[in-house]
């Protein structure tokens, strides 16, 4: 699923990749808007984008991703796509 809700449910309240059944290392997401300025970054797989930046909720619509990560089987994997906010 690419769309989240970062309305403070506890619902769908970040946006983060998931991994299942998979060993990686050196993790690396990055989170764009529409005109390319970077909104969130982190190495830490366990933490996902809220939805803000700088504190500031950010816009209904379509952001993008980067996502980088090391594998034991494949090396150096790449992924990148888009992502929907919604309140």
């Amino acid at each position: 699923p690419n769309a989240f809700t970062p309305n403070g449910d506890q619902l769908n309240d970040t946006f983060h990749p998931r991994f299942y059944n998979c060993e990686f290392s050196n993790y690396d997401l990055t989170i764009y808007n529409r005109w390319g300025m970077q909104l969130y970054h982190s190495t830490n797989s366990k933490e996902g984008w809220n939805g803000k930046y700088k504190g500031v909720d950010q816009e209904l619509g379509t952001y993008y991703y980067v996502l980088q990560f090391f594998t034991d089987y494949k090396g150096i994997e790449y992924r990148k796509g888009d992502l929907i906010l919604i309140r």
